[in-house]
């Protein structure tokens, strides 16, 4: 028996060598694992680190990437390390056979399978739905509009409320695109008139309106195209201050009497700069403040005096931040109308502590600022019943768009993070404070409140002055029987028309001619007026005159329409520069009016004005519109204003073009 064991007993040293080996290899193969994936994820990193890309633009995605293989390498570290303590353990305290075994019994199996189900569908959901390698999906959106000057803003709180929604992978939740058109009046005229996607771009979600007006102005006018939201919330204000050199501003402190015109009179700076009031909301806003209400012929002297002080040098499309470029490394800056928070701005980028809305990089050509700043910073002078610009969010509604289901609370969380964020960018509060500290400490901290605009904006946009647009103009006038029919309960035809063409040739005469005849008048006679350069020395009414000479007779029929225009071409033909005929009827005889037989315009634009009638519904005008051959306007109103705001739109439109 002794015998028998001994052959059946293993060599001397065999358990000892086998557990050794089996050790070594373990720790051979966990070595090679985990150098790998610490070789992987070194690598990774040191890619990263060594590329040209900044760490604030690094794809969150990749360092989530990297992240994860940072713990997987770990998970496989502390695997391996517990499994080796385990297997030593084992080998160091053995056991007997039957307690070494486990005992895979049933519920232990489908215990172990059920989490390995569950890491399974938990893997295959994040590969599936929201892998960090995949795609970003795409962000919902929301279309804001906004005027050129108040975009920069919108679009830095746009910015901040889109980071603010990036999911864990780097990828954004919600996009918000800001619509800036160049002209404030073609904003309105977009939204009261019909929006044309392919000028304008797709229709908004939201208005950042500038003032109240504005909104009731577009609201009138709507239709059933567009719907204003109810209610429209204050986000913001900023009042306009007139900035003044440091000099200016001392010898106007002690000044008792500080309305706008009597600023501008008691001003020593010659050069005053003021954006005109059709491109620009601001210069709109200042032209109400300098205006003070003399709409009328009794206020034409004082309306004469601000636009000859602070028109002269300011370009048809330049917007304050233009102005601000231009002056930004000016020594001795002139003196600018702006808002608080463009001052702000202006201040802060020529004492060298740039980063605002605005800074002399976005400028299109290159602003020079000593290094460190150091320019004397402009002083803002707070005028007496000073209109502020009153930022409103204005959501908007499209009969021939539906809008999305998460628009409408995308929009409300908008409004609230421009509530937010505006103020820290230099405006006021809707309260009318303020919260940012300038570097020369000269902004009033006081809450202002006053945020007069006047009711109607169109008034004060007929009056102003405006670049000179037309060389020569021509005025035809149709005298027909038709035109002594009522246009609304308290006026004529007749009588609307000769106020309008009073109005035109007030303040869009042609600079070098101005031409006007009555149309039919028997033979058709051709009755030249005194052109502006002399009347302003002969004879200032002379055109008026002319104009008053006229009257309709009932016993003419309406005249043709083609004929009219061709005439018009053929006295314009001689001239040169920018030619403008203005046809005021009602609707007149239409028949053979087509564009071929018109010919070559050669460049001059043909306005038709039309008084009661068909209007421009009448054919064939809707055809010659869509084939820009001619302008159309309805006059509905009496007052000219409405109808001399769409003439200088049209206008603007050619000096664009």
């Amino acid at each position: 028996m002794a015998d028998e064991h001994n052959s059946r007993s293993p060599e001397p040293g065999r358990h000892a060598r086998e557990p050794d080996k089996n050790r070594r290899d373990r720790d051979r193969q966990s070595a090679f694992a985990a150098g790998t994936a610490l070789t992987l994820l070194l690598g990774g990193w040191i890619s990263l680190a060594a590329s040209e890309v900044p760490p604030s633009e690094i794809p969150l995605r990749a360092v989530v990437i990297l992240t994860l293989a940072a713990v997987g390498g770990l998970l496989i570290l502390f695997g391996t390390a517990l499994t080796l303590l385990l297997l030593r353990a084992h080998d160091r305290f053995p056991h007997r056979p039957e307690e070494r075994r486990l005992r895979l019994t049933p519920p232990r199996a489908a215990t172990a399978l059920r989490v390995l189900l569950a890491l399974a569908f938990l893997g295959a959901v994040i590969v599936v739905a929201n892998p960090p390698w995949g795609q970003c999906r795409l962000p919902a959106e929301l279309r804001v509009l906004a005027s050129s000057e108040t975009a920069p803003l919108i679009e830095t709180v746009a910015d901040r409320f889109a980071d603010e929604r990036l999911d864990w992978r780097g990828c954004r939740a919600v996009h918000v695109s800001v619509n800036a058109p160049r002209s404030a009046a073609d904003l309105r005229t977009w939204l009261s008139e019909g929006w044309d996607g392919e000028v304008a771009g797709p229709t908004p979600d939201l208005w950042v309106a500038d003032s109240l007006a504005e909104i009731t102005e577009v609201g009138a006018k709507t239709g059933g195209e567009l719907t204003l939201g109810g209610n429209p919330e204050v986000v913001a204000s900023s009042p306009l201050v007139l900035a003044l050199p440091e000099a200016d501003a001392a010898n106007l402190a002690g000044l008792t009497d500080k309305t706008w015109l009597n600023v501008l009179r008691k001003s020593l700076t010659q050069r005053v700069l003021r954006t005109h009031p059709r491109t620009s909301n601001v210069g709109l806003l200042s032209t109400v403040g300098l205006y003070e209400g003399r709409l009328d012929d009794r206020g034409l002297p004082e309306r004469q005096y601000v636009e000859g002080r602070v028109s002269t040098e300011v370009g048809w499309f330049d917007d304050a931040y233009d102005l601000m470029c231009r002056e930004a490394g000016a020594g001795s800056p002139v003196a600018v109308y702006l808002t608080e928070q463009q001052l702000y701005d202006f201040n802060q980028a020529r004492a060298g502590k740039p980063g605002g809305v605005w800074e002399p990089a976005d400028c299109s050509r290159a602003v020079t600022l000593p290094g460190g700043g150091g320019l004397p910073p402009l002083h803002p002078l707070y005028l007496e019943g000073g209109p502020s610009v009153v930022h409103r969010c204005v959501p908007t509604t499209w009969a021939s768009r539906r809008t999305a289901e998460t628009v409408p609370a995308l929009a409300r969380a908008f409004c609230a993070a421009l509530k937010r964020e505006l103020p820290r960018l230099g405006l006021r509060s809707a309260e009318g404070r303020l919260s940012v500290t300038d570097e020369a400490k000269l902004l009033k901290r006081t809450p202002i409140g006053n945020h007069r605009w006047p009711e109607r904006l169109a008034p004060t946009l007929a009056q102003a002055k405006v670049p000179p647009q037309i060389d020569h103009l021509a005025l035809a006038v149709d005298v027909s029987g038709s035109l002594t029919k009522p246009l609304n309960a308290g006026s004529s035809r007749w009588q609307a028309s000769i106020r309008t063409a009073q109005a035109l040739i007030g303040s869009l005469s042609g600079q070098l001619t101005t031409s006007l005849w009555a149309f039919p008048d028997g033979p058709r006679t051709f009755r030249r007026v005194i052109g502006p350069s002399e009347a302003a020395a002969r004879d200032p009414r002379a055109a008026e005159r002319e104009l008053g000479r006229l009257s309709a007779d009932r016993a003419l029929s309406d005249p043709p329409l083609r004929d009219t225009i061709a005439d018009g071409l053929a006295a314009l033909s001689g001239q040169r520069g920018r030619r403008t005929l203005i046809v005021l009827s009602d609707g007149g005889d239409p028949s053979g009016l087509t564009a071929d037989p018109l010919g070559d315009l050669n460049g001059v634009q043909i306005i038709v004005l039309a008084f009661g009638g068909p209007g421009c519904d009448q054919a064939p005008l809707p055809a010659l519109v869509e084939a820009e051959t001619i302008t159309c306007h309805t006059a509905d109103e009496t007052e000219p204003a409405a109808v001399l705001n769409a003439i200088r739109t049209d206008l603007l439109d050619r000096e664009q073009s």
